[in-house]
Parts: structure tokens; sequence; C-alpha cells
């Protein structure tokens, strides 16, 4: 491309134009997907492609989005190849320290000064600054706006930062921060009526935008660039496509303003020639300071003047929109410096509520203050003890089931039952530690997850031994409650198993984020956990209500003369508190909103729940073995002292408190079941036959052969006795009713139990 017939340039130029760009492939609609993110791997292919591979190329004209600029401007000023961008508007990249071969035909930095000018004529001295959080250009712009009008004694009541990829939470959080003050919706890329409904651009009207002077569409070389380029592309843009959507006045301009400051470094230089522009050997003088003031007459300004900065010098234009549309009114301008403003003759902003005049300056602040549960406040100290006393009784019932462990009614309820309970009790305490000091995504999401696995282990366990115990116990007609097999174990890690899938699914599918509820004195930070109607939502909730309802079902319909004395009613109670706790609480607590009442409501069900559990699995037991240790103490210490064996195994008797003699007692019955009768022996739900034999007793255990006097001693030493009346798990058939009577006249004798021995021998 030929430049040598343009003004002011008297040497002879030839262009050559390539395109270096690595982003793929053109398809409909990248232009509005792309934002300027990851622009990090093309970037860096590019600028090697442009400044190694290519050392022919001397300048560079490019780049439309500020976060990708950036890397792309810092190693172009490395190369010292002058790059000049027609849409990179952020302010960080007016750093000349880092940028010092980057300039643009925008303005950039300096923004806050002609917004100052606006506000200082509207007396307005307090503002509400909304920014675009992870955008170079959008924070930036913020940055450089508070720092000016905070230099001018402007108070800045608000910053809120809003990512891009933006939720309810960041929306509310906003919405509760300019509470109470006067703020207008900016203009949103996609359909705003299907965004924010019909009353959008109502919304709208009194909105204020700053927007650089438009070119002067009049003049002869405006006309000539626009019309030639419609014409050689048959493309029929618009004026505002040419200059805003497109960017081109400014390409244009961009590439003009190179031109002629390598003309005027050669002007200046005699020594220097166009092959030395060419060959890269004039770089060290094409810094910004080259194309500053050339005297370049553009379409974007007249001239065309660089600041300080290497960004455009120009005078800013304010509109107000005038809610019909996206129409707007320009009603004032500034200088190009931001020194002052001035209303355009006959022009007014339309405001929100229909005045010309600006709203008054906001009625006094009020300090909102904010509230949660902290150790300093009553609530907080509340919640604290919840979360302590809850874990504190988990582990309590921990070490419990540990030292009582060969306990009939630890036995009986199985401690592999105990112990995983307890283990979902305490993920359930723990939680409640989650809704101390201010909420994040992730406490949020932790405490769930603890909750609802807790809640899941706990109902899961629960079914499997009610509902394994019955059905084993229709088929074998016995006591086996106490059943806790690796089937049963099972089933209820599959449950579990269950939960977690759909909890995983739920947390990773449904957008979380913290959200801010307030009144007119205080606000709270509060979990946001998406849409209730939300399919995955859906199913979660029905999930846990399902299993909930099982195992309920199972609960209430149970045999109660298949269940362990203590253990009649405690699935039923664990039940009811969940079904109470999420027909009746929680709705009630929905009401009230996730406050400071919710808190402590929720935190209160939680608590409630965990010790409904603990006492009704745990204080029938607690009670048993401190009624035995009474009875141990006195009443069936007398019993063994007054043992006697009679005509089955003689007499035995001791002091009553020594091991050895409950073990002569263990001793004289095995000897007597051995010498008097077959029988068999049922122990831990394991059947063992002996059979009288030449007066030797062989009883076959665990693959192990024992007497009958060594395996009561192994297995019911401190149990013969003194806890045959707690229901132990010994159960003894005779071959021989005449046997069997004798057995038990002597029995009943020795413990003073009456006719119940006869009526219910096992």
């Amino acid at each position: 491309m030929a430049f040598s017939n343009v003004t002011n340039i008297t040497l002879a130029y030839h262009l050559d134009f390539a395109k270096h760009a690595h982003c793929g492939p053109w398809y409909s609609g990248v232009e509005d997907s792309y934002t300027g993110q990851s622009g990090g791997f093309a970037s860096s292919v590019m600028v090697e492609d442009i400044a190694i591979s290519n050392s022919d190329v001397v300048g560079i004209i490019g780049n439309e989005f500020s976060t990708t600029a950036r890397g792309v401007a810092e190693a172009f000023s490395f190369y010292e190849l002058p790059y000049c961008s027609m849409a990179s508007t952020s302010p960080s990249l007016s750093d000349k320290n880092k940028y010092p071969y980057f300039w643009r035909i925008m303005p950039s930095a300096g923004l806050g000064l002609h917004i100052y000018q606006l506000l200082r004529f509207w007396q307005v001295k307090r503002i509400v600054v909304i920014a675009q959080q992870d955008d170079d250009m959008g924070s930036a712009f913020a940055e450089d706006i508070i720092n000016t009008l905070s230099s001018f004694e402007i108070t800045i009541l608000c910053n809120i930062q809003i990512p891009t990829s933006y939720g309810a939470g960041d929306i509310s959080t906003a919405a509760l921060d300019i509470k109470l003050k006067s703020a207008s919706l900016p203009q949103p890329f996609e359909d705003p009526v299907q965004l924010f409904g019909p009353d959008y651009y109502s919304l709208l009207k009194g909105f204020i935008v700053f927007q650089a002077m438009p070119p002067n569409t009049t003049t002869t070389l405006f006309k000539r660039v626009y019309n030639g380029l419609n014409n050689l592309t048959r493309a029929n843009l618009s004026t505002n496509d040419f200059v805003t959507v497109y960017t081109i006045s400014p390409a244009y301009d961009c590439v003009m303003q190179m031109l002629m400051g390598f003309d005027k470094i050669l002007k200046n230089n005699t020594g220097f020639t166009a092959k030395d522009l060419a060959n890269r050997k004039l770089q060290t003088y094409m810094n910004y300071t080259a194309f500053k003031n050339v005297g370049y007459s553009g379409l974007s300004a007249d001239p065309i003047l660089l600041n300080s900065n290497g960004d455009l010098q120009i005078a800013f234009q304010v509109l107000s929109f005038t809610g019909n549309y996206f129409n707007a009114t320009g009603f004032g301008r500034t200088d190009p410096l931001g020194s002052y403003f001035w209303y355009i003759s006959g022009k007014y902003p339309t405001f929100f509520s229909g005045s010309q005049k600006p709203p008054v300056d906001g009625p006094p602040v009020i300090v909102l203050t904010e509230v949660f549960a902290d150790v300093g406040n009553p609530i907080g100290g509340l919640v604290l003890f919840y979360a302590i006393s809850s874990a504190a009784g988990c582990i309590g019932c921990a070490v419990f089931t540990f030292w009582f462990s060969k306990h009939v009614v630890v036995r009986k309820s199985g401690k592999v039952y105990l112990y995983a309970t307890l283990v979902g009790l305490a993920m359930i305490s723990v939680s409640l530690f989650g809704f101390m000091e201010r909420v994040t995504t992730f406490s949020c999401l932790g405490r769930i997850w603890l909750q609802v696995l807790g809640f899941s282990a706990v109902i899961a366990l629960l079914s499997a031994k009610i509902g394994g115990s019955n059905w084993q116990s229709s088929i074998h007609q016995s006591k086996i409650f106490n059943v806790f097999t690796v089937k049963t174990l099972t089933f209820a890690g599959i449950v579990v198993l269950l939960e977690l899938i759909v909890l995983i699914f739920w947390t990773v599918f449904i957008r979380h984020s913290v959200t801010i509820n307030s009144d007119s004195t205080s606000y709270i930070y509060a979990c946001d956990d998406g849409d209730i109607s939300n399919p995955i939502s859906i199913l979660l909730l029905l999930y846990n209500a399902v299993i909930l309802f099982i195992t309920s079902t199972i609960s209430f319909n149970m045999d109660e003369n298949m269940t362990f004395p203590g253990e009649e009613h405690y699935p039923q109670i664990i039940c009811s508190g969940y079904i109470f706790t999420a027909l009746i609480v929680l709705p009630l607590l929905e009401n009230t909103g996730p406050g400071i009442e919710w808190i402590t409501g929720y935190t209160t069900a939680v608590w409630f729940l965990v010790w409904n559990c603990l006492a009704s699995i745990f204080a029938p037991k607690f009670m048993t073995v401190l009624i035995d240790s009474f009875e141990n103490d006195d009443t069936i210490g007398k019993l063994i002292k007054e043992w006697k064996v009679g005509s089955v195994a003689g007499a035995s008797k001791g002091d009553g408190n020594s091991t050895s003699e409950t073990s002569s007692i263990a001793r004289n019955l095995g000897r007597s079941l051995s010498k008097k009768a077959s029988f068999k022996i049922r122990h831990d739900n394991r059947e063992h036959q002996h059979k009288r034999k030449d007066k030797k007793a062989v009883l076959v255990h665990s693959g192990k052969k024992w007497s009958p006097v060594s395996f009561f001693q192994k297995y019911y030493d401190t149990a013969i006795g003194a806890k045959i009346a707690n229901n132990f798990d010994l159960e003894i058939e005779f071959s021989s009713g005449n046997e069997m009577t004798k057995f038990g006249e002597s029995f009943r004798n020795a413990l003073n139990i009456g006719n119940d021995f006869n009526n219910n021998p096992s």
C-alpha cells in the first residue's frame, strides 16, 4: 500500500500489511463470546511470530481486549516495537514504565478528572463505584476514578466488584451496598428485555454515560475513508459500526499516526534512511513519544494528540438515557484536559424521576451493621455451645462403647453399628462450627456436606440394622436385633455412596455463592445454593426424603418382640425427630429468612437431632450399666454367695467379690452340662452341639475343640450368675426334658428366680 501522496509526508513509502493471529478460524458468534480471558497461549505465539520470526515487522496495530493486550504490549516494548491499539482502553496500559512502546487512539487514564468536573458542577459529594472485577479494563478504570475523586474529597460510599460470571449472590450484594442510594442499570451485552423484563428501558432513564467526543463525520477525510471502505467492501456500514463497533476509524488513525511518526524520525535525523527503518535499526527512537504530536488531523480528532500516558487527549461528551430503547441525549461536555464542564445550550439530563435536576446528594448515610455468630456475642456463644456439646457427646458415647464393649448392652446393639452411627452424628456436630464467623462459599458447602452425609449414615445404618434383623428373625424366629453383619453394613455403605454421588453432582452443577440479607439497620452474609427447582436439587431432597420414609416405615412396623430390652423404641424416636424437623421446623425457619433468627433456630434443630439420637440410643445403655454396677455390689454378690448347684454339680461358695468365685461358677455349669445331658448352645448366633459320649465332653467352637468347662470360663466367665438376669445371649437346648427339668430346678433355686426359668428355659 503506497502512502506517497499523503499530506505532510514528503518521502515515499510502501507498506506491507500482514495478519498475525493464532486464535483459530472465525465462526458465527465468536466476537460476542470472547471476553479477552485466556489469551495467553495465542498471544505468546503471536509475539514470537512477529518479533522473532518476522524481522521485517517494524510496527503493530491491533488487539481489542485490554486483558489480552497487556502481556503483548509488555513483550513488544521489550523488543522495541511500536504498538498502537484501537480498542484496548484499560488505564493499566498507561503505565509507560511497563509499556513505553504502547500508545493508542483513545482516552484512558484520567477519566476521573472529567467525571469530577460534572460532579462538582452538580455539587455531588458522594458516589458508588461498580466495576467488573476480573476484567483489566473495568478494574483499572475503577481504580483510576476512585483515586482521582478521592483526591478531590468525593466520598466513595461503595466500591463494588462484580465478576464476569456473576450470580444472584453478587447482584444481591451490590443491591445491598447501594441501598438507599440512587443507581441505574448499565447496558448489558444480551437482550436486556429478556434479562430484566420489559421495564428495563424505563429503568435506564436518567443513566449518565461519559463518551469521548465522536468524530466529525462531515470532514472531507472522514467522508473519503468511510465511503471508500463501504464502496470497496459493499458492507454498507453505519457510522456507528465504522467508529464504535468495528473501531475502523481509530485503526485508520493508528496507521496514519504511526506512519507520520516514522516520517518524523527520518526528517529529524538526516542520516537515517528508509532502509534503516525497514531493517529495525531505528527501534530505539520509536517509543510512544515519537508519535505524541506529529501534526496529523485524523478521523478521531483534529489534531491527534497523545498525552504523557500515550493516550488520546480528547474532550468528553456527557449523555443521559431517555428511557426510549437505548436513545440518549448529549447534554454537556468537558474540555480535553478535564479542567471544566458546561451544559450544551437547551440540553438537560432527564433522571429516573422525570426531573431535569440531579438527585439530592442523598439522605444521611445509614451505616448497616454486619451481624453473624461470633464468640463475642450471645448467638455465637450459643452456636459454639451446640457444636462443642454435640461433639463431646459423640466422643463420650464412643468412649462408653469402647469401655463397656464386652457388656451385653453394647454387644447386643453391635459395636460396629454404634461406632458407625457415632461417626455420622459427629459429622453433623462438626457442621455446627460452619455457622461461626462470616460464611464463605466453602463453609456453606462444607456444612451441607457434613449434615447430609451424616444424616444418610445415621438413617442408612438404622435402616440396615432393623431391616436386616426383622428379615432374619422372620426366618430364625429368635431375638437377633443385634445382628449387624457384613451384608447389612454393605447395604448402609451403598446408601451413603449414592448420597455422595448426588452431592457431588449438586456441588458441581449448581452455582453456589454467598448472598446478603438485610433490614434497615443490619445485614448478614448467607449461603445461596441456587434455585431449589433445579432438577439436581430436587433429586437431592427427594433421595433423602425416600430413605427417611423407608426407615420410618420399617421402624414403626418393627416387631418389638424381636428387639433387645432397651432398644424397642429408639428407632421410632430418631425417625420422629427427623420428620418433625423436616416438616415443621425447617418450613417455619424459611419464613424468617437466613438471618440471626434463622441461625439460632437452625442450629438448635441440628443440636436437638444429634442429642435426640444420642439419648435414644445410649441413655438406656447407660442406665443398664449403672444399675448393673449397683447390683454387682450387693444383690448379685449376695446371690453368688448363696449359690448352690446342688445335685447338679455340688456346692461352690466364696466371698462374692473375687474373680475366682465367678470362674468356679462357670466351671460348675460347664461340668454340669457335660455330665448330665447332650445339648446345643447358641453363642453369637452360632450353634454348637455337644453329645454326651463316654463321659467326654467336647464342644466345637470357631474351628477349635473346647471342653464345656473351658468354653464357659472363656466366654461367660463374668457373666454366669452376675449377668444372667440381663438376658445374656446364651441359649441352651437339652435333648432330654428330664435333664432340662433337673438343671432348671437347680438353677432356679440358686438364683431365686421363681418359675420364669421353667416357663422360658432358654
